[in-house]
């Protein structure tokens, strides 16, 4: 547990340093996009403890733009009146995931996977994943170029 603690504290602040040169919303889809890749290609065969620790560490660093980079989108998207119920609706919004893992149980009592947290680990990068994808969305609707600093 804590090597994923420490590699969500470098990851952050690493968002953070690579964001100024890239782009904000650039680097939450590549850092979202390798946590959900994570949790689809690693996870599931993390059956020793060094892969465990291995998934923990990339999961970790690459998990940890939204808290750091979420309150810097909102701003660059919203105008400073709008900000703070910006932020707000996006919290709450956030608050949903706490279903998640009710639903991936509700998965997993039915009886997809003979693997234990099989359904968990898929959910998790799916979701993950699609989420990388509306933020590409979010991206072509700011710019609409590919390679363009959002």
């Amino acid at each position: 547990m804590s090597f994923n603690i420490a590699a969500a504290f470098v990851g952050r602040i690493s968002a953070g340093f690579i964001a100024d040169r890239i782009g904000l919303v650039n680097i939450s889809i590549i850092f979202t996009f390798i946590a959900g890749l994570s949790c689809l290609v690693i996870w599931p065969f993390s059956f020793t403890y060094s892969t465990l620790i291995g998934f923990s560490i990339v999961f970790g660093f690459t998990s940890g733009t939204f808290y750091s980079l979420g309150s810097p989108i909102a701003a660059s998207i919203l105008k400073t009146e709008q900000f703070s119920s910006g932020v707000t609706i996006t919290l709450l919004i956030v608050g949903i995931s706490v279903f998640g893992p009710s639903l991936a149980s509700a998965i997993d009592t039915a009886g997809v996977s003979d693997e234990p947290y099989f359904t968990f680990k898929m959910f998790t990068g799916t979701v993950t994943i699609i989420s990388a994808v509306i933020t590409i969305w979010l991206k072509f609707s700011m710019k609409h170029s590919i390679l363009a600093k959002v």
